[in-house]
Parts: structure tokens; sequence; C-alpha cells
């Protein structure tokens, strides 16, 4: 390195000021600079994600933050399907927090703001890796670059059209974060751990939440026994601390579990028999490194990469055992994690064992996202450690080398079936990797782990190059608003005008249901427009009562048109009737239709069944008011297969039905149980923690505090970034390795 260059930087460091702030602000500035560099396109131009993220995903949200700006929290969505109870429908986002917050600040979830929202993550996602990364004890460098890393994981770009799975992917270092063991835990990180569990159980695609959170238990397991715990009792209180506040994050998130879960008889699962095509046969592991996008993967594009990049890789492979008993917990997850997206025995045994774990249609993308976030973990802290190392044994770090060359070589060929421009350029990258390693280990050794940052803050987003080609629509979907103009009717910009008036200012009767399936887009326009369609690409058709209604032509029918309520005698046959010409005039008469509400206005001589053209489900109850008296509750009851009848009474009156969700009210009081109970801990951590600090006149110096490493893992150097420790004077630091060697 040049003298002037090194004369800048002890400059630099000796102005503990400027260094402060430079250590600071690195980390964040570099991973928004990054970021930014990838989504630049997304952020400022008419370019977005495509397929599945413009249908129901954008759609059934886009009406849950609507309902929620109105003033009513959406319970039955009359405009789908037919209609059908909101809560049912787990990827819509309902308990998110974020959509909430957006709601709050009255946002309209426009098209491009769904975009921004779902890059937000990503971003979130890479700060993630930065906490969780902390948390195992590493140096603000090896920190960085688990962040920039993690920019580049291949599930954001095949998986961008899945919203919820997105988010999942953005959450999952979090989990993991909260569920690690540090020596002496702040009042901050141990608050945080309900609050992040719920954050990621309301966030995620199911199927992946069930298996992460599997995972992350098995995490918090192996970090119990990774130390002789009936001997360190402290250990094991951490330990039991940590599951009861994970537990708590579980069931504050019971209003959004408990109702779909217990009400699952009601849905038709898409379900797809476990076969080959369901897990990640041995070569999709090389999509660790290679494109995702290649004809012989038969698995659904979508479904296929795990990239996390060569240098990754390679520095998984270079594991020392120092690395290896400091992280054997994480490794032996991610380990798991691969037996069971293998579709192994040890997925069979699992299955078998917890049964909700096999409900997830797609094994491929739950486990994927382990399996990344170790190999980027240990990846970089293994290079780290080669990078620190003032002696290394060569003839194990060659083997490990030609090792991993001959994979990377064999994936090269085996995966491209020739050596085209792609295997050529994976080939290059490891070459360079090979070359930077060589390069660090003749440098001077206080100048290591600044190269090391250095080359790998270069190299690591030119090797994802390989993956972010815009050709690849999977992430990168352009004239998007053209797109949704042509495919809906309307400019993307207007959304919310007219769903807001429906909402807002309910009619007295409903207009006839539009049996549009093709295009797919016409097909949600009710979530965006409050028109009443009879399918939904979303949740709504996979319910019971709408393939019932749709497998009869007679009663399908009878659903598309107005509101047509018919009154007849009780033990009329009602197939009989409902192809009669609506005329209810003088019997029953709509004056409201609103989302979780119907009235009717009733004039009866005697005693009848009243029978709607809407589809049954538990949670309508009728309510005949009573000026005189106590109003009076009717049940409704299933006929012909899927619809929805009441027996009332002569009289003239006002019948008002309301919907509300089954078991939703005694789950938010579960919810809100479990919310006090972790408000609780707040205090209770901060008297306890008030009451153990003690007044010291002659506090630690700051470079000298405890830096927050794993309980069996204490990491002595933290690294060259590390803000609170002042410039060493370098002749001192020659004087003592002389004197040491």
């Amino acid at each position: 390195m040049s003298p002037k260059l090194t004369a800048l930087l002890h400059s630099v460091k000796s102005s503990s000021k400027l260094w402060r702030w430079v250590s600071v602000l690195a980390t964040p500035v570099g991973l928004v600079l990054a970021w930014f560099l990838v989504f630049g396109d997304h952020l400022l131009e008419d370019v977005g994600f495509p397929w599945d993220f413009m249908l129901g995903y954008h759609a059934s949200t886009f009406y849950v933050i609507e309902s929620l700006k109105s003033g009513e929290f959406p319970q039955w969505v009359p405009f789908q399907a037919m209609g059908y109870p909101l809560p049912m429908n787990v990827q819509s986002g309902l308990f998110y927090p974020v959509n909430w917050l957006l709601a709050a600040c009255d946002f309209t979830y426009t098209m491009k703001t769904a975009i921004v929202t779902q890059c937000l993550h990503v971003l979130f996602g890479m700060f993630g890796m930065v906490y969780l990364a902390a948390k195992r004890g590493a140096s603000k460098s090896a920190a960085f670059l688990c962040g920039l890393a993690f920019l580049f994981f291949g599930g954001f770009y095949s998986n961008a059209q899945h919203v919820d799975i997105i988010r999942m992917y953005a959450w999952a270092p979090y989990l993991f974060a909260a569920f690690t063991f540090v020596r002496k835990p702040s009042r901050v990180d141990l608050a945080l751990i309900p609050v992040i569990v719920y954050g990621f159980i309301t966030a995620s695609y199911p199927g992946g939440m069930m298996a992460n959170l599997f995972l992350a238990a098995l995490y918090w397991f192996f970090q119990l026994v990774s130390v002789k715990f009936w001997q360190d009792w402290a250990h094991v209180r951490l330990a039991i601390l940590v599951g009861i506040l994970a537990a708590i994050g579980v069931g504050m998130a019971a209003a959004f579990l408990i109702t779909p879960f217990a009400m699952r008889h009601e849905l038709v699962r898409s379900y797809i028999p476990f076969n080959e095509m369901s897990f990640w046969q041995p070569r999709y592991f090389f999509t660790l490194f290679t494109n995702y996008s290649l004809p012989h993967l038969k698995l659904d594009v979508s479904m296929c990469s795990g990239f996390v990049g060569v240098p990754a890789v390679v520095g998984l492979f270079l594991m020392d055992m120092h690395t290896l008993k400091r992280h054997w917990p994480l490794l032996v997850t991610g380990i798991i994690s691969g037996l069971m997206i293998s579709g192994t025995f040890l997925f069979k045994w699992v299955t078998a064992l917890i049964p909700v774990l096999s409900l997830s249609r797609f094994p491929a993308s739950d486990f994927r996202i382990a399996i990344a976030i170790t190999a980027i973990m240990i990846g970089m802290f293994s290079l780290e450690q080669l990078a620190r190392l003032d002696r290394i044994r060569y003839l194990p770090f060659f083997v490990k080398l030609i090792v991993v060359n001959a994979l990377v070589i064999y994936a090269a060929q085996h995966m491209y079936k020739a050596y085209n421009i792609k295997a050529i350029a994976l080939i290059y990258v490891l070459l360079a990797t090979d070359f930077v390693l060589v390069i660090i280990r003749l440098t001077a050794a206080r100048w290591r782990i600044v190269a090391l940052v250095t080359a790998l803050v270069t190299l690591v987003p030119l090797d994802a190059t390989r993956i972010l080609q815009p050709e690849l629509r999977t992430w990168f979907y352009r004239n998007l608003s053209a797109h949704y103009h042509d495919s809906l009717g309307f400019p993307v910009t207007q959304l919310g005008d007219s769903l807001a008036s429906v909402l807002t200012e309910p009619k007295a009767s409903r207009p006839g249901r539009d049996d549009t399936i093709q295009p797919l887009l016409v097909s949600i326009r009710g979530y965006l427009t409050g028109e009443y369609q009879m399918h939904d690409y979303s949740c709504g058709q996979k319910m019971t009562n709408y393939v019932k209604i749709m497998a009869d032509p007679q009663i399908k029918k009878y659903m598309q048109q107005p509101l047509h309520p018919i009154v007849v005698p009780v033990g009329t046959e009602l197939r009989t009737v409902i192809d009669q010409p609506a005329d209810y005039r003088g019997f029953v008469e709509p004056i409201l239709y609103g989302t979780n509400r119907i009235s009717y206005k009733v004039n009866l001589n005697q005693a009848m069944v009243l029978l709607e053209n809407e589809i049954f489900f538990e949670g309508w109850t009728g309510e005949i008011e009573n000026p005189v008296g106590e109003n009076i509750t009717v049940e409704p009851e299933r006929v012909l297969k899927a619809l929805r009848s009441w027996r009332l009474p002569a009289g003239n009156y006002q019948f008002n039905l309301t919907f509300r969700t089954p078991y939703l009210r005694q789950a938010s009081y579960v919810s809100l149980t479990f919310a006090l109970l972790w408000l609780m801990a707040i205090g209770l951590l901060i008297a306890i923690r008030s009451r153990r600090t003690p007044v010291n006149p002659n506090p630690i110096p700051s470079g000298l505090q405890d830096t927050g490493a794993p309980v069996a893992e204490i990491n002595d150097d933290p690294g060259p970034l590390a803000a609170d420790i002042p410039p060493s004077d370098p002749i001192k630091k020659r004087r003592r390795r002389r004197k040491k060697h």
C-alpha cells in the first residue's frame, strides 16, 4: 500500500470522533448503496415484479389496507368468490404490522407502493443478517459482508412474485437472531424476541413459517447442549427465558393462527402430492453458485435458486476447527434444512412426528432460507478467520481449495451442459476468488482484513450479476403500468377511489356477479373496485362451498343473479323455486348490503323460509329487531349444498344479518393476553436489571465492554471496524508480537 494512503488511514484512526463516525456509518451506507444499485429501476422506473405479485397478493392486501382506512375491520369479502371470510386468507397480510402502518399513514396500496414495500423488505433482511452476525459474535466487517451477500440471495429474485415468501426470507435472519444466545443479552434484545416472532409469523407463507419455526427450535436446542449445561445454570436460565419469550410471540399471533386452523375443514387445499418435483434433487444444491433459469431444472423456476455466491461457498469449504466449534449449532441447523429440502428419510420421520409440517406444498421453498443463511454466515466467518490468522497450515488449506474448485468446475459442466459463456463466467469468478485468498495470505497481517473486505465488496456483486440479468422476468418486469391498464381497463394510479366509496357508502342491494375468469387480473377486480366476482385468483377459490356451487350449474346460475331473496313456506323444495324471477315486494325487501352486514325489511303473514343467493359460512347471524323487547336471534341453515337460508316468523320487522369470523374473538383475547404478558415481561426485565446494576464510579472503558458474543463463542478480536476500540500503536504492537514469539 502506498505511503500516502497509509498516512491517510492513520490520520483517520488518530481522530477518534471521525473514526467512530466512519465505523458506525460504513455498514448502513454501504448496504443501502448496494441495495439501491440493484433495485433502483424498481424504485424509480416503471419496473416491477411479475405474475402472482400483480394478482391476489397485491389485490387482497390492497383490500385490507383500504378497509382499515375506512374504519372497519375486514371480516367478510363479498366481492370475491361469492364471499368468503378474509381471516381465512392467511396470505392477505391482514395481521401484518406493516400493512396496518400503511393504513395508519393513509397510503394507497398502489402497485408502486407494493413494489417499493417489497424492495424495502429485502433491505430489511440485509440488516437482519448484520444483526444475526453481530449476535453470533462477528466483527463489523464480517457482519457487513454477511449483509451484502444476503442482498444477492437467489430466493429474492427467483421467488419475487410471491410476496409472503419474500417477507419470510427477509424476516428469517431476525428469527434466528432472536433464538441466538448471548452472554449478557440487553433488555432491548430480549424485549424484541416476541415482536420478531410475531412479525415473522404474520409476514410468512404458512408452509415456510412452520418449517422455519421448527428449524429455529432445533437451533435453540443445539445451543442449549453446546455447553455442559448441567454445570452452567446461567446458560439454562437464558435458554428458558428465550424459549418463554418466543412462546409469548407465538401467542401474540393467535388471532392470525387459530381461525384458519380451526376452520381448515372449510378449505380445499391445492394439494400436490410429494414427489421429486416437491424437493431439491442433489443437483439443485449447485444453484448455491449457479444460475437458476436452466432448462434441465424441472422444478418451477421460483423454487430453484438458493444462490449465495462463489465466495461464500469457497469460504464454507475452508472452514477451520475454530469456526466449526463456534458455529456448529448454526451449521447443523443448515444441514438438517438441507436434508429436509431433499425429501430424505429425515423429512418422512419429522413429518410423521410433526404432521403440521406436511401441510407445506413447497418444501423446496420453505427450507431454502436456512441453507442460505448458514452458507453465508459460516462462509464469511471462515474467510475472515483465514485473514486474521497469523499462521495457517497450508497443506489443508490448498487441499480444501482444490476440492471446492473441482466441485465448482464439475457443477459448471453438469449444470450448463457445455462450457458456454455462463459456465466460463462462473469459472472466472472461482479463479478470482482463489487469487484473492492467496494474495491476502501474502499481504501484511495488519492489512489483511482491509484487503479481504475490499476484494469481497467487489467480487460478491460481480459474481451476482450472473443471476441479476434483466431478461430474467422472474424479478424484472418492464412496462408494468401498461400491462395493468390493458388487463384491468383503468390506470393503476386510480386505485382506491371506487372501492373507498363502496366501503363507506354501502348500497341497498347487490348487483349481479361477473363470471369472467380470463384474463386473471379481471377475476380480482372485486378487491380493487368493489365489483362482485364469481371467482378469485386467491384464497376464495379454495373454499369448500365455492367448489360445491361451481359444480352445480343451476345453483351457479342463481348465484350470478343480483341479490334475489326468495320467501317460501316451510317444507318447500327449494331447488324448484330458485329459477323464479325476483318478485319479493310485499314479503322481503333488501335495504342495506354492506361488507359485514345485510339488512332486510320483512312483512310476513306466516312463518316462512328466506333463501338468499349468498354463500353459507359459519359466523353469519340474523337478528330480528323488536321495538318492545329484546331482539330475536336467528341462526342460518345450510341448504342446496352451500346456500344460506333462514326460518323467519310472521310479522313486520327489520331483519339484520351480521358476520363475525368464527373463533376470531376468542383468538383475539388470547393475542391480547400474550401482548399483556409481553409488556409485563418488559417491566420485569427493567426492574431486575435496574436492581442488579451496581453504581460504579469508575466505569469500564467502552473498548473493554462485553461484545455480546454467544455464550460458548467468545470473540476476542472484534475487527478493525470496531468503533469502540481506540487505534493501537503499530510499534508497540510489533514489540508485543516479538515477545510472544
